[in-house]
């Protein structure tokens, strides 16, 4: 049986969260999962951008669910940003 650490990158959509005004955007993780063909959406309160496509502010204005999210901000933002991927029904987070 595959651990959930084996198993998390499976998902097909991802949401990627980071905070450029404060800590730079992954943006080696958002590229490596749009390398492999996922769906990935950037979130980024700070950012209008990311990599040349729309960073949203906010898990809950995603243009479409996601089924997990990697979280790669700063660690006092840490526990908010997994209240807010509970309410935007995202089961599987992964903090970075």
């Amino acid at each position: 049986m595959r651990s959930s650490h084996e198993t998390f990158f499976d998902h097909p959509s991802f949401a990627v969260v980071g905070h450029e005004a404060r800590k730079n955007f992954p943006v080696l993780t958002y590229r490596g999962l749009k390398s492999q063909g996922k769906t990935v959406y950037a979130v980024d309160p700070s950012a209008g951008s990311i990599e040349g496509d729309p960073a949203y502010p906010g898990l809950d204005r995603l243009p479409a669910k996601v089924e997990a999210a990697i979280l790669e901000v700063p660690k006092e933002d840490t526990a908010a940003w997994v209240r807010a991927a509970a309410d935007a029904g995202i089961r599987d987070v992964w903090i970075h």
